[in-house]
């Protein structure tokens, strides 16, 4: 099946009769009646609780546009269009006419061998039978990518493509390309001289042979899982007298086969600190 193109930015408006009316030199009719057409989902008295516009009030094209505007901004129609007919008695019926967007049929996941369904699953918060939200579906492609990151596929790669099914139902593919889990080859250390790098290895996390924890997709790093490896060894430090060590940002490279990475992290150790004088004060027992 073809993929569904890219949402519309903005409604279509008033129809060429309706503007047509609007146009007219004198004033304005009045609205004698307000319909729908092309809603097979959505009540009436859903949708008319959106509009500024209302039987018995003269026509407004500021309102006319505004009311197009919030009717395709609730989220459930593709296109909005307005259409106006003149009546024998000088009065104008509006008749909005609705493009709904489709429901969602069914959610496909291909290419997953590495990771099953139901760790997918726990991610994703798509609604079958739901409208499709094409800003709900990207939220979700951000966090199957991140999923595969966190499980280590550094060099995975996921899409969507949305299929019409029916006139009214489409499907959603996420395609999943997900590639060889990127091992630590090496963990080095810059600028440490009173503690060795092996002693500082042993600290961490994160260790060589072990999948990559604090990379994402965008090569950026993961904050909460290096920030955990940071920690251990800032304490590391601070229990040996070194309350001024800061750890820099790691630098990272690849293979040539993209296989294993990298890791060097720099830092400064700073002075060393002993214990000074040590006194207790207040109302003693002994």
């Amino acid at each position: 099946a073809t993929p569904r193109p890219a949402e519309p930015v903005a409604p279509s408006g008033p129809s060429e009769d309706a503007q047509g009316i609007l146009d007219r030199p004198g004033s304005l009719p009045v609205i004698d009646k307000i319909s729908f057409r092309g809603n097979k989902r959505t009540e009436d008295d859903a949708i008319i609780v959106n509009l500024v516009s209302q039987v018995g009030a003269q026509l407004d094209p500021a309102v006319l546009r505004e009311d197009v505007r919030a009717l395709w901004r609730t989220g459930f129609f593709q296109d909005v269009q307005v259409d106006a007919v003149l009546t024998a008695t000088g009065t104008v019926e509006l008749t909005y006419i609705l493009q709904e967007k489709p429901s969602i049929r069914k959610v496909y996941i291909a290419g997953n061998r590495g990771l099953g369904i139901d760790k997918i699953n726990e991610v994703l918060d798509l609604k079958i039978a739901g409208i499709l939200d094409h800003a709900q579906v990207l939220r979700n492609l951000e966090k199957l990518r991140d999923l595969y990151i966190d499980k280590g596929y550094y060099l995975s790669d996921v899409r969507f493509e949305l299929r019409d099914h029916s006139a009214d139902e489409v499907d959603i593919y996420f395609i999943v390309s997900e590639g060889s889990k990127v091992k630590v080859r090496g963990v080095s250390f810059v600028g440490n001289h009173a503690i060795p790098s092996d002693e500082l290895r042993g600290v961490m996390g994160t260790q060589p042979d072990s999948y990559f924890s604090f990379m994402n997709d965008a090569g950026s790093y993961r904050e909460e899982a290096f920030e955990r490896d940071i920690a251990l060894i800032t304490a590391y430090y601070y229990d040996r007298g070194y309350i001024n060590v800061k750890i820099g940002t790691p630098e990272v490279s690849l293979s040539r086969d993209k296989r294993y990475m990298y890791i060097t992290i720099p830092l400064e150790e700073g002075p060393i600190f002993k214990m000074g004088k040590l006194s207790i004060s207040g109302e003693l027992l002994l």
